[in-house]
C-alpha cells in the first residue's frame, strides 16, 4: 500500500496548499497612476469570463476563455480591500485601469454517471493590464471556436503581468440541467517584466501556483456543437512543495514500505 502511494505521488499533480499567498500591489507601476498611490496587500481576485467551447462529438474539447478582473480581496479571499487608489467604491479595480486574462486550452470530457468531468491536454494563460481601460472584453473577444486566439480590440499599449503553460484541471465538473464548476491550477507560472513591478512580492519565488476557480452555466456537452458561456471567477496563489522534495518524501515512503516488507 505504501509503494502504492509513493508511485501515485510521484505521479500525480500536487494540490496546492489551502492557504492563501498574500502578495503586494504595487499600483503605481501602472501608466496613468500617481507615483505616491499607497499600494497594498492581497491574497485574491475575482471577476467574471466570457468563454467559447467546442466539442468535437467524440469526447474532445477546445476553450478559449477571457476574464475581466475587478476587485482584489484579502483575509482568504473573503473581504474586498477598500482604500487603494482605485477604490472610487471600496476594493473595485477596474474603474482606473482594467485588468484581464487569456485562456486557451485543449482536452477530453468523460461522463462520469450523470455529471461530465472535463480534463485538459494543454493549455496557455496570461494576465495583462490594460492601462487605459480600452480594451474590449466579454462575448466580443471570443473567436469563432474554441481553441483560437482572443480577440483583442485596443490592446496593443496592454502590459503582460504572467505567463502559464503548465495547466491541470483539479476539479472540472459540469451537471446538465444544474450547472457546474472548474479548478485550474497553473503550475510555476512565469511573472513577466512588468509583473515583477505590480506584484514585486510574487518575483522569485519558487513552485509557485495560481489558482483559478469559477462556475459553469448549464450546457450539453456530448454533441459536436460550440457553446458560449460564462460566470464568476477568482484567482489565487499558493507556493507548492519543491520537485525534488517530493521526489525523496516518495522514496522515503517506498523505502519504508520495503523495510516492512523485510522485516515481516
Amino acid at each position: 500500500m505504501l509503494v502504492v502511494a509513493a508511485m501515485a505521488l510521484l505521479l500525480l499533480p500536487v494540490a496546492a496548499n489551502a492557504e492563501y499567498l498574500d502578495f503586494w500591489v504595487e499600483e503605481s507601476a501602472v501608466p496613468g497612476v500617481p507615483e505616491d498611490a499607497a499600494g497594498y496587500w492581497a491574497d485574491a481576485f475575482n471577476g467574471s469570463y466570457a468563454e467559447i467551447l467546442t466539442f468535437d462529438g467524440v469526447g474532445g474539447f477546445s476553450a478559449t476563455l477571457v476574464a475581466a478582473w475587478s476587485q482584489y480581496l484579502s483575509g482568504e479571499g473573503l473581504s474586498p480591500i477598500g482604500g487603494n487608489y482605485l477604490a472610487l467604491e471600496p476594493g473595485l479595480i477596474d474603474q482606473q485601469y482594467g485588468m484581464y486574462t487569456v485562456y486557451t486550452a485543449t482536452g477530453n470530457i468523460f461522463d462520469d454517471g450523470g455529471s461530465f468531468r472535463f480534463t485538459t491536454n494543454s493549455g496557455t494563460a496570461e494576465i495583462w493590464i490594460d492601462p487605459d481601460l480600452d480594451t474590449v472584453l466579454g462575448e466580443d473577444a471570443l473567436p469563432a471556436a474554441g481553441g483560437l486566439p482572443a480577440v483583442l480590440v485596443d490592446a496593443t499599449d496592454d502590459l503582460l503581468v504572467m505567463s502559464a503553460t503548465d495547466i491541470y484541471f483539479e476539479d472540472n465538473y459540469l451537471t446538465p440541467g444544474v450547472g457546474g464548476f472548474f479548478d485550474i491550477r497553473f503550475f510555476e507560472p512565469t511573472i513577466e517584466a512588468f509583473g515583477q513591478e505590480y506584484w514585486p512580492t510574487l518575483f522569485g519565488i519558487n513552485f509557485l501556483a495560481a489558482t483559478v476557480d469559477g462556475d459553469f452555466n448549464e450546457f450539453d456537452p456530448t454533441a459536436a456543437q460550440n457553446i458560449t458561456t460564462g460566470g464568476d471567477l477568482s484567482a489565487n496563489f499558493t507556493v507548492v512543495p519543491e520537485p525534488s522534495t517530493l521526489v525523496l518524501f516518495g522514496l522515503g515512503l517506498i523505502g519504508t514500505a520495503v523495510a516492512i516488507r523485510r522485516k515481516r
